[in-house]
Parts: structure tokens; sequence; C-alpha cells
């Protein structure tokens, strides 16, 4: 980035882009945009403000959200090449993460759907994790459950905290070991299925036939 002086660049795109919100409403600092909050909240009888078509909605975050939503429209209808036209806001979309483990390699993405359509998805990143020596000979069913493991670790910062995640194998037997550990509690599967079920989702199978991950390198 800074042999090319994309860094520079950027920051004059954005700058000139949100020109007409500079300083007053937003501040630039390379590809950071920090969009003012409300500069007072209106108090009536004591209490902040409601908007007056929606008494459930407070006044002063309906008046930032107009602002936020008017800025990130300047973004994504500038005719920019950083793919405005993907944007999505405000939408309760699902996130899908595809694992599939053979004794070689953990392969997965990562996607976001852009409707209540799964099958319509933003893809986020593909991956692989490759398997030592030890770790190739583990049996199948214990494959796929640490690869599972590697993924979730893998992408942790993308997935803390995600609600509506569904995570797609073609294992059908990870459901029933993450419900059914072992009966000691220092066994490493063990600390696998409790890293594992830290995060919220929902295990889905899929047909080996498919299963896109298995496509991956």
């Amino acid at each position: 980035m800074g042999w090319t002086s994309s860094v520079p660049i950027f920051h004059d795109n954005i700058t000139f882009i949100l020109q007409p919100e500079i300083p007053h409403n937003v501040l630039s600092f390379i590809d950071d945009v920090g969009i003012k909050g409300p500069k007072d909240w209106k108090i009536v009888n004591g209490k902040p403000a409601k908007h007056p078509a929606n008494p459930n909605i407070c006044l002063a975050l309906w008046e930032f959200f107009e602002l936020l939503k008017r800025v990130l429209q300047q973004m994504k209808y500038c005719g920019g090449t950083f793919s405005g036209h993907k944007l999505v806001l405000c939408a309760p979309t699902f996130k899908i993460l595809a694992v599939d483990t053979s004794y070689i390699v953990v392969r997965y993405y990562l996607c976001q759907c852009t409707s209540d359509n799964c099958k319509e998805c933003c893809y986020n990143c593909f991956g692989s994790i490759t398997l030592n020596d030890r770790e190739a000979r583990f049996s199948q069913p214990k494959l796929e459950l640490y690869g599972l493991y590697q993924v979730l670790q893998a992408l942790q910062m993308y997935l803390i905290g995600v609600r509506n995640l569904i995570i797609e194998v073609d294992a059908r037997y990870i459901k029933g070991m993450l419900q059914n550990p072992d009966i000691q509690p220092s066994t490493s599967m063990n600390c696998w299925i409790m890293a594992i079920l830290m995060f919220h989702f929902d295990l889905v199978h899929i047909k080996g036939t498919f299963h896109g991950p298995d496509g991956l390198l």
C-alpha cells in the first residue's frame, strides 16, 4: 500500500466524495470515516424527545441515522471502485460458514446472504488449513470435528457475536458428537466441543455432491 501511495489516494477520494458533509458532520482519517452524533438530546417532560410519527423511536437517534444513511448513500453511488453497490444496510441477513475436512486439508468459505433466499450470497472469504502428519491420522469423525474447531478459531474475529450463523457440513454425525461429549473431561475432543459451542449457530447437513468447499484446494 505504501509503495503505490494507495493510502493517501484513498483518503483523497473519500474526502472528495464526502466534501458536502466535512467538517460539520463527517471527519475522514485515511480509510476511516467518523460520523458525528447528535449535538444535543431534546428533552420533553424529562425524557428524550420521540419521533412525531412513531413514539417508540428517539428523535435524536432518528436524526443521526438519517445522516448515516445519507453518508453511506453518497459513498454507495459515487462511482467508486470499492464495490459500494454490494452494500446492504440494516438487513438481518444470515451468515453461512461451509466446512469440509479431508485427511490433507480443511476447506471452508464464509458468505452472507443478500436476502431471505440463502442461495443469493456475497462471499466474504475462502480458505484452507493444512493438517500435519499427526492430525491426518485422526479418525474421520474426529477429523470432521477438529476441522470445524480449526475453522471457527481462524474466523473468530468475523463470527464472535453473530447470532444468525448457519454452519454447513457434509458429515451428519457432527451434531451428535457436539451433543454427546466424552465422559472424561480432559479429552482433547471435549476441549474442541467446548470451543465450538461458544458460538451461536445452526448446524445444517449438506450432501457431499452439493457441498461447495469440496471444490476448494
